[in-house]
């Protein structure tokens, strides 16, 4: 079932005991999935995404026994995600995570990994990440703007680590889409190392969206994949795939 851009939507009630799967992007409001106790797969994005994050304990009744998760995260949500929500229900059957991330350049996305914590039994993560420039206010202070959103960008990422340290003991595979190597998905993907002992296998896949090529540096990129190489948990392969890397990579030496 999919419900999509309905903009002006104010309010809704999906009442299907055998619905599995549900896709809905759209506005914010109250929580109009609450009978629905099959269902095991959830794409949602626009500002229920927002939604969905920040008051998660208000979907409690329809979430619990999601199987299969994806969340698209606009730009201004990435931006808006700058501290770990005190509290978060656990949702303890979700295997499948997958977030679809807009950010612009060398913003934080380690806020994302509290979603880890939130969901003991997950084995696979997938990130897709798409790139923007970073857009600045037409004035004479534009390289004063951009060191102050450069240093809170980073402050939030440390922060974010910092709070979601700990022993993730399920997850098995992480696959990055859009990797370039720039401090956002390498301080993520550095940072799943760190957390995830049980993990098999990561992948990187530099091939993203077209219009985030220009931030793609191959000299950066490939340091910064021996970098992930050295610090793979005992017995996980790291695998690279599209433009910027020497070779396709099917073991657990990257080269």
């Amino acid at each position: 079932m999919e419900i999509s851009y309905c903009d002006f939507l104010e309010t809704m009630k999906v009442h299907a005991p055998s619905l599995v799967s549900l896709k809905y992007i759209g506005p914010a409001i109250k929580a109009p999935f609450e009978k629905v106790p099959l269902l095991s797969e959830l794409f949602i994005g626009g500002y229920y995404v927002d939604y969905f994050i920040f008051n998660a304990h208000k979907h409690w009744s329809y979430s619990q026994n999601l199987k299969k998760l994806k969340l698209e995260v606009s730009s201004e949500l990435s931006k808006k995600c700058c501290e770990v929500p005190n509290e978060h229900p656990r949702l303890c059957n979700l295997e499948e995570l997958e977030l679809d991330i807009t950010l612009e350049e060398d913003d934080g996305i380690c806020i994302f990994a509290f979603l880890t914590v939130c969901f003991p039994r997950l084995s696979k993560l997938i990130i897709l990440i798409d790139f923007c420039e970073r857009q600045f206010l037409a004035t004479s202070n534009m390289i004063d703007q951009m060191r102050h959103q450069l240093k809170e960008s980073r402050r939030a990422d440390c922060a974010a680590q910092e709070a979601t340290i700990f022993c993730h003991k399920c997850l098995e595979e992480v696959k990055f889409v859009g990797f370039l190597g720039c401090s956002s998905d390498y301080n993520l993907a550095l940072h799943l190392l760190r957390i995830a002992p049980s993990l098999k296998k990561m992948i990187l896949n530099s091939q993203g969206d077209s219009n985030s090529m220009f931030l793609l540096e191959k000299k950066m990129l490939r340091k910064f994949v021996e970098q992930l190489n050295a610090n793979l948990p005992p017995g996980a392969g790291l695998l690279t795939y599209g433009p910027g890397f020497i070779t396709k990579i099917d073991g657990s030496k990257c080269i």
